[in-house]
């Protein structure tokens, strides 16, 4: 092989783990997505939270994305 082919796949492979680190793979969301499962269950009543958006990304299995009072967060379903 060339040294310009390994340069590029060595590229690649960078490029791979940068956006994995950036954008985990969350494994309960894609077997969702896979089985076409739905979340049951409601989000319970908002209080004081955080303003911040921190489910933007979805949320791990048994949790919805909730409005906390003033942002959106993983909470567990009710």
């Amino acid at each position: 092989m060339k040294k310009s082919a390994f340069l590029g796949i060595g590229i690649l492979i960078v490029m791979f783990f940068i956006t994995t680190q950036a954008h985990p793979i969350q494994p309960d969301r894609f077997i969702d997505t896979i089985l076409k499962r739905k979340r049951t269950g409601s989000c319970p009543k908002p209080g004081i939270g955080l303003c911040a958006e921190l489910c933007g990304s979805g949320c791990p299995y048994g949790q919805l994305c909730c409005f906390n009072g003033c942002g959106h967060e993983c909470m567990d379903a009710v």
